[in-house]
């Protein structure tokens, strides 16, 4: 018998970087084989690189 009040639930998300990485080099793999469009052209992937660049940067002067 469940007590007064809402029902309870939970939620959990396991997310994985190495699976996400994995289906970027599938779709990258994709591209080159079949001709599929790219999901971000040479301007997002230079924002991507300067981002990772400036992060590189301040976690070396900690």
């Amino acid at each position: 018998m469940a007590g007064p009040g809402p029902p309870h639930w939970e939620k959990r998300v396991t997310a994985s970087h190495e699976e996400a990485c994995k289906r970027e080099w599938i779709h990258f793999h994709a591209c080159i084989t079949r001709g599929v469009e790219l999901l971000a052209g040479p301007e997002g992937a230079r924002g991507d690189t300067a981002f990772v660049v400036e992060w590189a940067r301040a976690t070396r002067e900690r």
